[in-house]
């Protein structure tokens, strides 16, 4: 039997809020949001699951998907326990995510050990890399607003959602 959680997890939910918060006001000015004009091709809803959805090999440890929406793109990695590092930085602000397992996200000369929950900006310009520290495969996810043009691949799949009508 499965026992009800709700009342356990409310106190997380001002930080989700936060997070929510900080990512619409990147997607879109809130004045202009109302104002612009929607295209009908980009307001088709498909669901999609991670699980499902076609992985590319990084390099040995690490594969990642992606799934995107008109401004912003969110890449799923999985990472493999005692991989080679990379340390590497980009012109991308990027928001990370423990979704499972535990790794240490090192940021500049700081690093933290994250756990399922834990989030963190990585600001542009900044060196950085992860490493999983548990003995399990970790999920970290990223979000860049907007979409790197070196990631729209990762959702090729859903490319006919983002295409005009002639």
């Amino acid at each position: 039997m499965v026992q009800s959680r709700v009342l356990h997890d409310a106190p997380a939910v001002p930080k989700v809020n936060t997070v929510c918060t900080y990512l619409y006001s990147k997607l879109t000015a809130p004045d202009q949001f109302f104002k612009r004009n929607i295209n009908p091709m980009t307001t088709m809803t498909t669901m999609y699951n991670w699980n499902d959805l076609p992985r590319e090999a990084v390099r040995q440890g690490i594969e990642r998907c992606g799934f995107r929406g008109e401004n912003v793109v969110m890449v799923m990695n999985w990472i493999a326990p005692r991989i080679d590092v990379r340390p590497h930085q980009h012109d991308f602000e990027q928001l990370v995510v423990c979704v499972s397992g535990k790794f240490r996200y090192h940021v500049g000369d700081t690093f933290f050990d994250m756990t399922p929950g834990s989030m963190l900006r990585v600001p542009p310009h900044t060196m950085h890399h992860v490493e999983a520290t548990g003995d399990e495969v970790a999920l970290n996810l990223d979000v860049f607003a907007p979409i790197r043009d070196d990631y729209r691949h990762l959702a090729a799949y859903q490319d006919a959602e983002f295409t005009q009508a002639p």
